[in-house]
């Protein structure tokens, strides 16, 4: 159970450090026994040309970034849906309950 409330911090560390606003929302679903987080903003986005070695590459860091929360959110999820574009972003996690 931890380990989705590391990952939801992340996520919202995340919106209060680049974003001028955003929520998160939780869905469960009894069939797959499955939690999912959907964190989303209203920031600028992922700069496309950086997102394979901001999501890909462990300790991959910026001025901006540490470089450790796309790590985290991989390790600790089933599965991380990313959606971006120049006026905001989703991230959908899943979790085994």
């Amino acid at each position: 159970m931890m380990n989705w409330l590391l990952v939801i911090s992340e996520g919202i560390t995340n919106i209060i450090k680049h974003a001028e606003e955003g929520r998160v929302t939780l869905y469960r679903c009894i069939e797959r026994e499955e939690l999912y987080a959907v964190i989303e903003d209203k920031g600028p986005g992922f700069p496309l040309d950086r997102l394979p070695n901001m999501t890909l590459f462990a300790g991959y860091s910026s001025k901006e970034s540490l470089g450790q929360g796309f790590t985290l959110m991989t390790k600790m999820t089933k599965r991380v849906l990313l959606y971006t574009s120049p006026i905001g972003s989703t991230i959908i996690l899943t979790f085994d309950l």
